[in-house]
């Protein structure tokens, strides 16, 4: 597993570490801030940037994601800021979306192999269209608030479960179609967290903020160990890359997770989404230089 994946790398130039290092503490931050696991920003930034393929920017990804959103869950629980049941059943079904995802990345690349670039572009513009949804979606709740977007209590398909902190009752098998839907979209472009959960948790749920970014960083840590169990099987993992970026994020993570108790939930969302029209940008402008 890890003999493919290292092959790919020359780890012994400095240049590749130190900027992975930095890359893992700008990561580590915005995990620790926004609760995204950071894949949404380091897969297009190793594959744009540093010219890695996608399977393999996927894989190392989701074993770096595992690690430093499991030290940023610990801080969002210390400060109460996790929902146990939610995070249990989107938890279990995002590990079922996380092995689709997998499977469908295969199939891509297998069947796209044969026309030069054209896996990477459809790559590109899955991630283009994902984003966009979530920013969207951010945009909409930084504005509205939760008036009238709290679907799942005002619409519960039974059965449901009772989560205290709102309140009230949430459908079972909602919570169970985000963390599938979600955890396809992890083991297919390590997407999860803050792209996915967060919105989803805050606007169909009701979680606030803070609640919701604990809680999916909960989520995105057990969907990516199965995302990364796949993808290992298959030799897209690489360790040192992985250990890599955990050394700047393990810092990162911290400061992210401090710096968003300083904020309120609307400047939160603001940022995220400006974050995210920073990294569509930078996916189009390579999408253009390839198509040209």
């Amino acid at each position: 597993m890890v003999g493919l994946s290292e092959a790919a790398f020359n780890i012994s130039d400095p240049i590749l570490p130190a900027l992975l290092v930095v890359m893992g503490l700008a990561v580590g931050i915005l995990t620790g801030l926004f609760g995204a696991g950071g894949g949404f920003l380091i897969v297009p930034a190793l594959n744009i940037l540093l010219g890695i393929p996608y399977p393999l920017a996927v894989g190392s990804s989701l074993c770096f994601t595992a690690g430093s959103g499991t030290t940023g869950l610990s801080r969002y629980a210390r400060m109460g800021n996790v929902e146990p049941r939610i995070l249990v059943i989107v938890g279990v079904w995002s590990i079922l979306g996380a092995i689709g995802g997998a499977w469908l990345q295969r199939e891509l690349e297998q069947r796209l192999a044969g026309t030069h670039g054209a896996f990477t572009l459809v790559m590109h513009g899955i991630f283009i269209a994902i984003l966009l949804l979530t920013a969207v979606l951010m945009y909409l709740k930084s504005r509205f608030g939760k008036t009238g977007w709290v679907l799942m209590q005002r619409f519960a398909v039974r059965p449901t479960v009772l989560i205290p902190s709102l309140g009230g009752r949430i459908s079972i098998p909602g919570l169970s179609a985000i963390g599938f839907i979600a955890g396809i979209f992890t083991g297919l472009l390590c997407i999860g967290g803050g792209v996915l959960f967060v919105p989803a948790f805050a606007l169909l749920v009701g979680l606030e903020t803070h609640q919701a970014v604990g809680t999916s960083l909960g989520v995105v840590v057990i969907a990516s160990v199965a995302g990364v169990i796949i993808h290992g099987l298959a030799g897209n993992v690489s360790l040192t890359v992985a250990m890599v970026l955990l050394i700047g994020s393990s810092a990162g993570v911290q400061i992210g997770a401090w710096m968003s108790q300083k904020l309120t939930a609307r400047r939160l969302q603001q940022g995220f989404v400006l974050l995210l029209v920073l990294v569509i940008a930078m996916l189009v402008a390579d999408m253009m230089d390839k198509s040209g």
